[in-house]
């Protein structure tokens, strides 16, 4: 329930499907110690209105060139591509 509020709060998508953790990651920023956990969900919504806390968003797929994207942290690159590479299913 609490990642779906979240969702809603932050980008006002209310139809998600949770697929799984991708990563759990602690750091300190200016002197307070964060947590975060990163999820794989899946939604048909495209109707995205970020919340104050946000200044853009972007929709990726597997065709995208992640290595032409700007993240704004490092581990972000590594998590979408993980993402992507868990929703298309194993590689044989």
């Amino acid at each position: 329930a609490g990642l779906r509020r979240e969702i809603r709060e932050e980008t006002g998508i209310t139809d998600v499907e949770i697929l799984s953790i991708t990563m759990v990651d602690n750091w300190e920023f200016r002197g307070a110690l964060m947590y975060g956990v990163y999820f794989l969900c899946r939604t048909v919504a495209t109707d995205v209105r970020i919340s104050d806390e946000h200044t853009a968003y972007r929709w990726v797929s597997k065709d995208d060139d992640l290595d032409k994207i700007e993240f704004w942290h490092g581990n972000l690159r590594m998590l979408t591509a993980r993402a992507l590479a868990m929703s298309r299913g194993p590689e044989i």
